[in-house]
């Protein structure tokens, strides 16, 4: 299992998790960036949207709560035992790296001592 990815994304080729989460975009009004029901200007195509146009401030900020908790369930969570592992290896890799980065400045500090110095 990958670790950080969408359980939807888990089978590539899997047509009804696409179609699934395609329909989702859809029925929440969202198309590819474009509001749904959105015409030409001065058409009058925008008028009408629903339930989402009527929502105020409060409203909107729970609607995106909710969006998010949804977004966070579909997404596979590493095990501790994963966690741990990956964890050390980044600590590890960020050690390694300020050692030869401490090397390097210490190597440069006594070059440039030894020219102008």
């Amino acid at each position: 299992m990958v670790v950080g990815t969408y359980r939807n994304a888990s089978r590539p080729g899997d047509r009804a998790a696409y179609d699934h989460d395609r329909d989702q975009v859809r029925a929440s009004g969202w198309d590819h960036g474009l509001r749904r029901n959105a015409g030409a200007p001065g058409d009058g195509a925008g008028r009408g949207r629903g339930r989402r146009a009527k929502r105020g401030p409060l409203g909107k900020l729970a609607l995106f709560y909710r969006q998010v908790i949804a977004e966070l369930r579909k997404v596979v969570w590493p095990s501790r035992r994963q966690l741990t592992t990956y964890t050390s290896a980044v600590i590890v890799f960020v050690l390694v790296v300020i050692g030869i980065l401490t090397v390097l400045d210490w190597g440069f500090s006594r070059v440039v001592e030894y020219v102008f110095g």
